[in-house]
């Protein structure tokens, strides 16, 4: 039997309708391959789907009683989520956008926090739209030419040239691109004199393209601390934080009742949801390792194995990274260090204030000016590491990263932050 694939390359489900009980148990034989993407119902199977009141979700549960679960669980794990299925939440962030006038916008927010999926289910969405034709294209470093000919369907070489006469699109249709990590192409500009991105401003002045860009530091130092740039009042900056509560609970349960899988106890995804602080990367990333471990002969997933999840090691892998929020490039250590200074300094207290902060620094002997702390807590909260909340009051988003943190000796890694800051000053006086 020949199986398709779909677009992403991802194997389709074949469903085998058969009336004959000696060929449905020849399917169901040992020999059939283990990872084939087939479901063979039975008479009873069949009967129940033709008469349920909800038969997506009976066809569902029949494919999972044949199907491998982790063959076509909806836990995607990195690169977005190509599937509307597999899509949460942010639904304020879709409606203010799709439910204006086209306009440019900056989406901002750290890594893993979900700008590439709410920019794909924006392409899924405005693709339904009469008279609107979207790109999307996602950048892997300064170089926004090459990809923007791909998806304009031009040579690779084509040329900015070609690339800018390109982007308008045809008459009565308007057009909107959308570039993804975009933070290495707007730096890229700065160093430029913003060439592309006033070509970007003019075209989208004259109502011919609109440009949604997505990044994190480099793009949001540009769009809100650089008050010189062209891009100031260029598009709307919409900031994307953790997933609201009920998006959190509606990813940690419905893609589980279509693998025909429960919780032992309703307050587990609560819980999911309070030791991840809302990150969807994260939820998604425990709910793929329950699928992975259930017992298919119970299909019931207890608070052990919901712990057992929580902890797992692709949750701490996918916890790293913070410590170089603004890049690897020379001119970026300095803020990296303090980033790491002011985590390793405040982790271990519930909470802290500006003041506070600044008085410890000084107490370590590494005071810091105003602006370069504002700026620092500034790209810890985009990347939903803290949140500011009334009174000022920082609060760490994740206590999974907390715990991860608070297992350091703390004190020896600020000493150490403390020595390479002042080594640093020392070099360059």
């Amino acid at each position: 039997m020949a199986l398709r694939v779909d677009e992403d390359g991802r194997g389709v489900v074949a469903l085998v309708i058969a009336t004959d009980p000696e060929q449905r148990q020849a399917l169901h034989a040992p020999a059939l391959d283990p990872d084939a993407m087939v479901a063979v119902p039975d008479s009873a199977g069949l009967t129940t789907l033709l008469l349920a009141p909800d038969p997506l979700e009976v066809l569902a549960q029949l494919i999972t009683a044949d199907v491998r679960i982790t063959h076509i669980s909806l836990y995607q794990l990195g690169n977005g989520v190509d599937r509307a299925s597999g899509f949460f939440g942010r639904e304020r962030e879709l409606a203010h956008i799709l439910n204006r006038d086209l306009t440019n916008y900056f989406l901002v927010a750290g890594r893993q926090i979900g700008k590439t999926s709410l920019m794909k289910e924006i392409e899924r969405s405005c693709r339904r739209l009469s008279g609107l034709d979207t790109r999307y294209c996602s950048l892997t470093d300064a170089d926004s030419v090459a990809p923007l000919a791909a998806v304009l369907g031009l040579e690779v070489d084509a040329g900015v040239e070609a690339v800018l006469a390109a982007l308008p699109a045809a008459p009565k249709t308007r057009r909107l691109v959308l570039i993804d990590e975009a933070d290495a192409f707007v730096a890229a500009e700065v160093e430029r004199g913003f060439p592309l991105l006033s070509a970007f401003r003019k075209l989208s002045v004259e109502g011919r393209v609109h440009f949604i860009l997505a990044g994190f530091w480099d793009l949001y130092r540009v769009v809100g601390l650089d008050y010189q740039s062209p891009l100031r009042n260029f598009g709307e900056e919409l900031r994307l934080g953790p997933l609201e509560h009920d998006a959190c609970i509606a990813l940690a349960t419905k893609p589980m009742a279509a693998l025909n899988l429960t919780y032992a106890d309703p307050a587990l995804p609560e819980r999911i949801f309070e030791r991840t602080g809302g990150r969807a990367n994260l939820i998604a990333i425990v709910c793929a390792g329950l699928v992975a471990k259930i017992d298919l002969r119970k299909r019931v997933i207890d608070a052990e194995a919901v712990e057992m999840a929580l902890s797992q090691d692709t949750i701490f892998s996918a916890l790293k990274g913070w410590d170089r929020l603004s890049g690897n490039r020379p001119e970026v250590f300095a803020d990296n260090r303090l980033d790491r200074l002011i985590v390793y300094a405040t982790v271990g207290a519930d909470e802290f204030t500006i003041a506070s902060l600044q008085r410890r620094l000084a107490d370590l002997g590494a005071p810091h000016p105003a602006p370069e702390i504002d700026r620092a807590l500034l790209r810890l909260q985009i990347a939903a590491i803290v949140r500011r909340g009334s009174g000022g009051v920082y609060r760490y988003c994740v206590p999974l990263f907390v715990d991860m943190l608070r297992e350091c000796d703390l004190e020896q890694a600020v000493r150490q932050e403390v020595e390479a800051d002042s080594a640093r000053i020392e070099y360059i006086q």
